[in-house]
């Protein structure tokens, strides 16, 4: 495993799911993060951690001159190592009946600011011939009912990975899409909430050990990249 004590990781949707449990592993190792999040009274409460490594950024994803703000904010740094998208938002409904305001709203936070960041932020990710990963859904991958939009945002995303990663391929950056399967995650249980089904924790993914695939996935030998990864649940 590479020493990942002198890296500079963002990481969005971190206060919550997937997003804190990679936050936390990344913590742990020493890296300088950027933590961008609504909430981090769970980092503040759970953690107690008191580091000038740690970030926290409060961030409206929606809102572009924000998201200028904290790219501004953090032009001292020379590089970017690391950014993980994990941020995300759904909406269940039947195609003839779903608002398309829901559907902006989501494809505002699932697609546009994940282009948006990774674009500011692009030059110093190359210059540190680092990774960007996209925490993508297995709906980016196949679709079913009443999932329509969340869906589409979500191969609008897998489309958006995939031309990256060959635009850059020559400058040793990597782009790296996970595909997931449920997790058990408050987005999961209002999922299944919605659907009228009983939720049951055990029948789903481990936010934990998808952290521990994201680092795995870091610790990659710099002469390979894992392009794509698709990860279920085992019921």
């Amino acid at each position: 495993m590479s020493n990942l004590k002198e890296k500079i990781a963002i990481i969005t949707g971190a206060t919550s799911g997937i997003g804190y449990e990679i936050s936390k592993n990344l913590i742990n190792k020493g890296i300088k993060v950027y933590l961008i999040g609504r909430s981090f009274d769970k980092f503040k409460n759970e953690l107690l951690v008191q580091s000038d490594k740690l970030n926290f950024i409060k961030l409206d994803l929606q809102n572009d001159v924000e998201i200028e703000n904290f790219i501004n904010k953090i032009d001292h740094e020379e590089t970017i190592d690391i950014l993980i998208h994990s941020a995300g938002v759904i909406s269940l409904g039947s195609f003839e009946q779903s608002n398309i305001d829901y559907l902006d709203h989501q494809y505002k936070i699932n697609v546009r600011a994940s282009y948006l960041i990774t674009q500011k932020l692009l030059p110093k990710i190359k210059r540190a011939k680092g990774d960007i990963i996209f925490l993508n859904s297995t709906v980016g991958l196949d679709s079913w009912q009443n999932i329509s939009q969340y869906s589409a945002t979500k191969h609008a995303l897998k489309a958006l990975a995939n031309s990256l990663r060959k635009e850059i391929s020559k400058s040793s950056t990597r782009v790296t899409s996970l595909y997931l399967g449920s997790t058990n995650t408050a987005m999961q249980e209002k999922v299944q909430k919605l659907r009228g089904i009983s939720y049951n924790s055990s029948k789903f993914m481990d936010a934990k050990e998808i952290a521990k695939v994201v680092l795995f996935v870091i610790n990659l030998p710099k002469n390979m990249t894992l392009t794509d990864m698709t990860l279920l649940p085992n019921i």
